[in-house]
């Protein structure tokens, strides 16, 4: 049984960034993953460009859809657009692109339209920021 930390509470005190991942990779494994979105989206809200962060609810909401019934990967594919729109480095925005594609590729069943889709996202990405 886990300690239950008052949300209130967690807003005022200055934790540690790899102690509130804990909390939240604790809620999905004892089956709160509402609970467990939940600290994962303010963690992102604070630490936007953090991809630790962004790996580690990726690779959570993954293991999520593969241990239930009815897999749904539209949420990781939300995650995985949201952090394609965000201005990161040619490195970490290569280290997304690639990592959206794989997941396509071998998780959620290499679908060609949705692994073209990735494709193009990347193409639109890449054309965008060298006009700039």
């Amino acid at each position: 049984m886990f300690i239950s930390i008052p949300s209130l509470f967690i807003d005022f005190l200055p934790l540690d960034v790899k102690v509130v991942i804990k909390f939240g990779q604790m809620e999905y494994k004892s089956g709160d993953v509402e609970r467990g979105r939940t600290i994962f989206e303010g963690l992102i809200a604070n630490y936007l460009k953090r991809l630790d962060l962004w790996s580690v609810y990726i690779d959570l909401e993954i293991k999520h859809g593969k241990d239930t019934e009815t897999t749904n990967w539209d949420g990781v594919r939300r995650i995985f657009d949201r952090m394609c729109a965000l201005e990161l480095s040619s490195k970490k925005i290569k280290f997304t692109f690639k990592r959206y594609l794989d997941f396509e590729k071998n998780v959620a069943g290499n679908v060609p339209s949705r692994v073209e889709a990735v494709k193009n996202k990347a193409i639109a990405y890449v054309e965008k920021h060298n006009n700039q």
